[in-house]
């Protein structure tokens, strides 16, 4: 019965992970979508906390080149299930959206 007990909540804690890997990959493209229309980096990383990710275990990377704006998200999840937790204190996960940049240009005078 121990053994399957701590099988049971491993599932639950691994169940939990995949509902923050969707937040997290969510939170990129809310990123993406916020520095593409002329969004500071501050004002992407607020749109990506939204999701309902806790800000202080959240890191977002926002890139432009050629064209394209690349957001980065890496979240370090927590495990809250009793056992899961000395086993794996904490898991990263990370998702990364590219979209064309669409931000207003602003020209330089000659």
């Amino acid at each position: 019965m121990p053994v399957l007990a701590a099988i049971l909540l491993a599932v639950v804690q691994l169940a939990v992970l995949m509902a923050d890997q969707v937040r997290v990959v969510d939170a990129a493209r809310e990123a993406a979508r916020t520095a593409t229309v002329g969004g500071e980096a501050s004002a992407a990383t607020a749109a990506a906390a939204a999701d309902g990710l806790v800000a202080d275990r959240l890191a977002v990377t926002v890139t432009r080149a050629d064209g394209v704006v690349t957001a980065t998200v890496r979240y370090r999840a927590p495990t809250n299930v009793p056992l899961v937790r000395a086993w794996s204190p904490a898991v990263l996960l990370t998702a990364r959206t590219s979209m064309l940049d669409e931000s207003p240009k602003v020209e330089q005078p000659p």
